[in-house]
């Protein structure tokens, strides 16, 4: 039997970060996949269930009650392009937002992710700022070699 499917986004309180929850969710019903909303703290932030409590509170008001989507929201701490990278280890996709602050793709947690992720990343930005550029860029990851 093959693992279940699953779609990976990174979440935090940014437009950015919702633009890819709404991506994500489309992504996840699309290939009738699980949805693991991963938030990221600090390294030394004790996870209360005040927190947990938010995050799921927040997931369910962007994909709405009604969404078939299986969503799975986890918290973790450390760096989180290593944690998201991580968490995506045998993911379909994984998906992030981005803010643009000059030039696209900038930033350590995308440059990060990008470098190290063991899936296809699809990058967001929040294409209700104004002013902003809006883009989604999907990054294809080379299949490994056969043994």
């Amino acid at each position: 039997m093959s693992p279940p499917e699953y779609v990976v986004v990174g979440m935090d309180d940014t437009p950015h970060a919702i633009a890819a929850l709404r991506r994500a969710g489309e992504e996840a019903r699309e290939r009738r996949a699980r949805l693991d909303v991963v938030r990221v703290g600090k390294e030394d932030e004790v996870v209360t269930e005040a927190a947990r409590r938010a995050l799921d509170e927040l997931v369910a008001s962007v994909l709405g009650p009604a969404d078939p989507v299986a969503a799975r929201c986890l918290i973790a701490s450390g760096r989180p392009g290593d944690v998201l990278t991580r968490h995506a280890a045998e993911a379909e996709l994984l998906v992030i937002g981005a803010g643009y602050g000059g030039r696209p793709l900038d930033g350590s947690t995308v440059t990060s992710v990008l470098s190290g992720a063991p899936c296809p990343v699809l990058v967001c930005t929040a294409p209700d700022l104004p002013g902003r550029m809006s883009y989604t860029i999907r990054f294809l990851t080379p299949a490994p070699a056969p043994a």
